[in-house]
C-alpha cells in the first residue's frame, strides 16, 4: 500500500513538473527581437497591426510613439526567428489589406543584406515607406483631371451595362484559341 501511494505521488509530482515545464516553454518562447522603424507617416498604424515577410505574418506591431525629431517610432516586434537578426539595408514599408476600414494596416518588411541589426536597433526614415491613401491621392488631382476621370469611369460602366458582357463573353468563345497562345 505504501509502495503504491508513493508511485502515485511520484507520477503527480512528475505530471505537475511537466505542465510547469511546457508553460514557461510557451510563455518565454516569443522572440524578444524588436526593430524600431521611424516613419514620416505612420499611416494610421496601430498596435497589433501585422509584420509581414514575403507576405508570411512574422510578427506585431507595437505601441507607436513620436521620436524627439518628431518621426513616429513603430517597434516591429519580431516573433518569428527564421527571419531574424535582420540585416543593414531592411526596409519597412506600411501596406493596406483592404480599402475599407481604418485599422487594416500592416507592415512589410524586405530584409537587406548588409550587416545585422542587433534586437533594439532602428530603421532610419530613409529606409521606410509610408503608405498613399486613395483620398490623398485623389486630392492630389486637378478639377479638371477628376472630371476627365469621372468621364473614363462612366463611360466604363455604360460600354458593359445592357447586353454588351453577354457579347463580350460569346467574343471570347470564339477568341479562346488566339488568347490561350
Amino acid at each position: 500500500m505504501a509502495r503504491e501511494r508513493i508511485a502515485r505521488l511520484t507520477g503527480i509530482g512528475a505530471l505537475a513538473i511537466a505542465v510547469i515545464v511546457v508553460v514557461v516553454v510557451l510563455l518565454t518562447s516569443s522572440s524578444s527581437y524588436t526593430l524600431y522603424a521611424q516613419f514620416e507617416d505612420a499611416g494610421q498604424l496601430v498596435s497589433g497591426d501585422l509584420v509581414t515577410v514575403a507576405g508570411h505574418a512574422v510578427g506585431s506591431v507595437g505601441t507607436p510613439e513620436i521620436g524627439q525629431n518628431g518621426l513616429a517610432v513603430i517597434p516591429l516586434n519580431i516573433s518569428d526567428s527564421s527571419v531574424t537578426p535582420l540585416r543593414r539595408g531592411t526596409t519597412a514599408t506600411v501596406g493596406q489589406l483592404s480599402l475599407t476600414g481604418a485599422s487594416n494596416r500592416f507592415v512589410s518588411l524586405n530584409p537587406g543584406a548588409g550587416a545585422t541589426i542587433p534586437s533594439g536597433g532602428t530603421l532610419p526614415a530613409t529606409q521606410t515607406r509610408g503608405i498613399v491613401d486613395l483620398d490623398t491621392l485623389l486630392d492630389a488631382l486637378t478639377p479638371r483631371v477628376r472630371t476627365s476621370l469621372q468621364r473614363i469611369i462612366k463611360t466604363g460602366a455604360y460600354l458593359v451595362s445592357g447586353s454588351t458582357p453577354q457579347s463580350l463573353n460569346q467574343a471570347i468563345k470564339y477568341l479562346n484559341p488566339a488568347l490561350s497562345q
